[in-house]
Order: C-alpha cells, then structure tokens, then sequence
C-alpha cells in the first residue's frame, strides 16, 4: 500500500464517519496531542476537546465533507 492509498482511505473514513454523524469515529482520528482549527475561532486543543467540538458539529452540521490530497 502507497502513502496515497493510506491517506485515502484515511480521508474516506473520515467522510464516512461524518456523513454518519459518528463522533465517536471521528474522534479517533486524533490523538491527545491534536490541535484543531476551524476559520476565526480559536485553536481546538487536545483529544477531548476536540471530541466534544466533533460532537457539536456533527449534531447539526453539513452531511459531508470531501478531500482532496495533492502531490
């Protein structure tokens, strides 16, 4: 397996786990390290705080999301 294959499926877990609403799933994604960021809001900092920031926009959030890895 590439490099490219493994960020691919990682992406598409992700999708999958936010078109599911899985936070759970989500969350797993991070470590206790992780650091989060979304556009004009302040860093999101550490596993638990990123969970519940997951939680909060799955709850209500758009049904997908999609990624694109360049070279």
């Amino acid at each position: 397996m590439t490099l490219r294959d493994e960020l691919d499926a990682i992406n598409a877990g992700f999708a999958e786990a936010f078109a599911t609403h899985d936070a759970e799933r989500l969350a797993a994604f991070y470590t206790d390290a992780a650091r989060l960021l979304f556009h004009g809001r302040p860093v999101i900092r550490g596993r638990a705080a990123v969970d519940a920031a997951l939680r909060d926009m799955v709850a209500g959030g758009p049904e997908s999301v999609h990624f694109v890895t360049d070279e």
